[in-house]
This record gives C-alpha cells, sequence and structure tokens, in this order.
C-alpha cells in the first residue's frame, strides 16, 4: 500500500479530495486505505454521530450536520431503531415486512433539520473542490445529485452512490432512475455494481 501511495502522490501534487455524503461510521473501504492522502468532507445530519465524527477528524477534514437534498427547506428526519437506517423518507414498512429484521426500520425518534445543497454550498464557498463523493443517505441520492448538479457536472471524478430496486422507503427514487440522471446530467457511466440482497423468511 505504501507503493501505491507514492505512486498516487507523484500523478497528484495534492490530497485527493474525498466527499462523503452520509457520513455515518467514517470512511469506509476502498477509502480508508487511502486515509493518508485524502482530506474528507463530510456531511451528516444526525447531532450524536456528528459529534463523533468531529472527535475523529484528522488533518484538513471538514465535517458539516447539514442534511443535504436539492432545496433550502426545513425536514423530518426520521430515527430508526438502527440509526443506520435513518432517513429522510419514511421507511416502506408495508414492503419491508416480508423480510427479517423489520424492526431495525421502525422509527424511534423524528427531528426538524435544516436541507441545503451542494450547488449552494459550492457559491457560498464552504467547500471548493471534490474529486469523488459518496453518497449513501436512504433514498434522498437522487434529491442531493439533482441539487449538486452544476458542481458535479463540472467537477466531479466519481461517484459512488446507494440504489435500490425496491422501495424500502416510501416513493423514494430506484436504481433506473439514478443511473439515467447520472448518465444524462453528469456525463458519468456504471462501472461496477455491488450486489446486497435480502431474503424472504423460510417458509415464503
Amino acid at each position: 500500500m505504501k507503493k501505491i501511495l507514492k505512486e498516487i502522490s507523484k500523478i497528484i501534487p495534492r490530497n485527493l479530495q474525498y466527499c462523503d455524503v452520509g457520513a455515518r461510521f467514517g470512511v469506509q473501504d476502498p477509502w480508508e486505505s487511502f486515509r493518508k492522502i485524502i482530506d474528507l468532507t463530510c456531511f451528516e445530519p444526525d447531532i450524536v454521530e456528528y459529534n463523533s465524527l468531529v472527535k475523529d477528524k484528522i488533518n484538513n477534514d471538514k465535517i458539516f450536520p447539514y442534511a443535504l437534498t436539492n432545496e433550502s427547506k426545513e425536514i423530518t428526519l426520521n430515527l430508526t431503531k438502527s440509526r443506520g437506517c435513518s432517513s429522510l423518507y419514511k421507511p416502506n414498512l408495508k414492503y419491508l415486512k416480508n423480510y427479517p429484521d423489520v424492526e431495525r426500520f421502525f422509527v424511534e425518534d423524528t427531528v426538524t433539520v435544516e436541507t441545503t445543497s451542494l450547488d449552494t454550498l459550492y457559491s457560498d464557498k464552504v467547500f471548493s473542490n471534490i474529486d469523488f463523493i459518496k453518497i449513501d443517505t436512504q433514498g434522498s441520492e437522487l434529491d442531493i445529485l439533482k441539487g449538486g448538479e452544476k458542481f458535479l457536472s463540472k467537477n466531479i471524478l466519481g461517484i459512488e452512490v446507494e440504489v435500490e430496486f425496491q422501495p424500502i422507503y416510501e416513493n423514494q427514487p430506484l436504481f433506473s432512475d439514478i443511473d439515467s440522471f447520472i448518465r444524462n446530467h453528469l456525463g458519468l457511466q456504471i462501472q461496477d455494481l455491488r450486489k446486497a440482497y435480502w431474503k424472504y423468511p423460510v417458509g415464503i
């Protein structure tokens, strides 16, 4: 890994600018392996998780408690029993009940949060550059992409985005919606797809 990092440093004379939207649990693989040459900009609206991320920040990291979407407004953040399932969208329990461990999606609390967009933050000079962005926000990924279309279409090298093929949250955009937007508005195309799926309980 040290050799790889040295080779990257020869090509790019600055740290990579990595943006993590929905930053719960911190930087994950494969980016964690490149942490020494990454400057991080991340967004996490759950204030408990935000405080945890701030405690562990390093170097030039920028961490913001913003909820991103395609406009500035007040919106409800649904905090679920398993906090990693929390979302600006309501869990689709009618669909989720077909699978085990549905309880992790039960909403335990709600908080009102202020939202903003990537384009607004860039215009306000909150950040100046992003090379690669990861978006994992439990259903609101397309809203975030739309809210950053001007910036992302001109600046971004790659996107990692969580998508669903079935609506685990009410009225959420699905894979086809997100793929179409990225291709037609951001000029990128799919390079890899990591599958995760659930099975019905025994007997169904």
